[in-house]
């Protein structure tokens, strides 16, 4: 379902910004659930019941401690800066979580996470995000307060509240539980995460839309439901399987000096009941020195595909495009993409980029199993002469299956349950495959390490799918 634009404008401020910054005005302000009402009866995915996170109620709207933080509004309204209000338009222009979600992503980047590893991270940032918002609707279901404007006249907010009730701010509480799930992934970086929350809190008080007690109170379920996440992180098997390890090489399988995170498949998964639920069968067995006719004509596939570069410079850019980033980054830059052009609201947006997070971080699991298990050599193991010829280095993990081909054909099989238009489902199947090929053409996968990559992504999408239906998050 999509949702009208939050952002409006008051009289003169297209002036002051330049026209289009902000749509037109809001309409009457009520404290009624209008945006997404459901969601205060979704479920949570790690945090449990969410009646748990329910803060105190707030302020009475007579009390001196309420009139005291309109008056804050009132103040605020009145200083506001060009810089206040390019502020507001950064951290409120689409939903809550897109906003972390790019700082997530980014952070994973310059700190070169490998795929398992930035797919664990994304799960832990987005399902936070989510839980946190599923506890401040329920609780803004409960407490129906209205928005400031609604008891103050004189105020002018710059953003409408689409009759969401203030009361808790969903916004800190996306803020709050980002910023714990990051801080304990980046230690280093918990101070200047903190900074950047505040300022994302303080223009909800600029913008008049919230006062201090929701955005304390928001910011009280996002730290605590955060604490679910990390608590659940300090016990899923990864903090001690992440180094690389030595597996030497024999002529039936695959080694490498540094061998990529060979414990994945052993973490604890977010969906499925154990890494080896979807182990694929083992194929043939690969022998480097005597291959078999099948392998040989996979082999010469792949160094077709590697010498016809030079020649289709859609291919490389193809394989680069999909070498850049570790796939889970990739759909999640896609999911947000949609999201924001389709213009999600909060609670869609949290639970989108929650779900498809938790697939990926699964299917990862799923798919370092299978790697680990059967221990394929690459091609270029196999062909002494493919990796002078290839665009990239060969990755330290074995070949079968393709974990870009598992993950991409993951995420588009959940995200075409999301978006739904033809001209969407067909730009992320193609994607998908497109993803699967782009491994082909640099001479990194056979042809079946993709295609029963693929084959593993969708047994995990539709499980996960299902089972979150069944538990009342979709």
């Amino acid at each position: 379902m999509l949702r009208q634009h939050r952002l409006f404008v008051v009289i003169g401020l297209a002036a002051t910004l330049g026209a289009g910054c902000f749509p037109g005005p809001s309409s009457t302000v009520s404290a009624d659930l209008k945006v997404e009402p459901s969601a205060a009866t979704w479920k949570t995915m790690v945090a449990g019941d969410a009646d748990a996170f329910k803060p105190a109620a707030p302020p009475k709207d007579d009390s001196e401690a309420a009139k005291k933080e309109l008056e804050e509004l009132k103040t605020w309204q009145a200083k506001r800066t060009d810089a206040d209000k390019e502020a507001i338009k950064y951290w409120n222009d689409y939903a809550a979580p897109i906003r972390w979600s790019e700082i997530a992503d980014q952070m994973l980047i310059d700190a070169g996470y490998v795929p398992p590893r930035a797919a664990r991270a994304q799960a832990m940032v987005h399902v936070a995000m989510y839980d946190a918002v599923v506890a401040a609707w329920k609780a803004k279901a409960e407490y129906k307060r209205s928005a400031p404007k609604a008891r103050e006249g004189s105020l002018s907010p710059l953003l409408a509240d689409d009759g969401i009730p203030s009361y808790p701010s969903e916004h800190a509480a996306v803020s709050a539980a980002a910023v714990a799930a990051l801080s304990h992934l980046f230690p280093e970086k918990a101070a200047e995460l903190a900074e950047k929350a505040a300022k994302a809190n303080e223009t909800r008080l600029a913008a008049g839309v919230n006062v201090r007690s929701d955005i304390d109170a928001g910011k009280a379920i996002g730290e605590a439901v955060a604490a679910k996440i990390v608590e659940r992180a300090n016990a899923d098997g990864a903090a001690n399987a992440m180094a690389p390890e030595l597996i030497t090489a024999m002529d039936t399988s695959w080694g490498h000096a540094n061998a990529m995170t060979p414990k994945a498949g052993t973490w604890k998964p977010w969906l499925m009941t154990k890494g080896d639920q979807f182990r694929l069968a083992t194929p043939s067995v690969l022998v480097k020195s005597a291959l078999s006719t099948a392998y040989q004509d996979e082999l010469a596939e792949v160094n077709r595909e590697v010498d016809s570069l030079p020649n289709f410079a859609w291919k490389l850019d193809q394989a680069r495009f999909w070498n850049f980033d570790v796939p889970a980054i990739i759909w999640n830059k896609t999911a947000k993409r949609f999201l924001m052009d389709l213009d999600y609201n909060t609670p869609q947006a949290a639970r989108v980029l929650g779900v498809l997070a938790a697939i990926e971080a699964d299917v990862f699991i799923a798919c370092w199993d299978t790697k680990y298990a059967v221990l394929r050599p690459r091609p270029a193991d196999v062909d002494g002469n493919l990796q002078a010829k290839m665009p990239f280095q060969t990755p330290p993990h074995p070949s079968y299956p393709s974990g870009h081909s598992a993950a991409s054909m993951a995420a588009a099989t959940y995200l075409t349950t999301v978006f739904t238009k033809d001209d969407y489902k067909r730009t992320l199947m193609d994607d998908a495959n497109q993803a699967a090929m782009s491994r082909l053409y640099a001479g990194i996968h056979y042809r079946s390490d993709n295609a029963d990559g693929q084959t593993l992504g969708k047994n995990v999408a539709d499980y996960a799918i299902q089972k979150l239906k069944d538990g009342g998050v979709l």
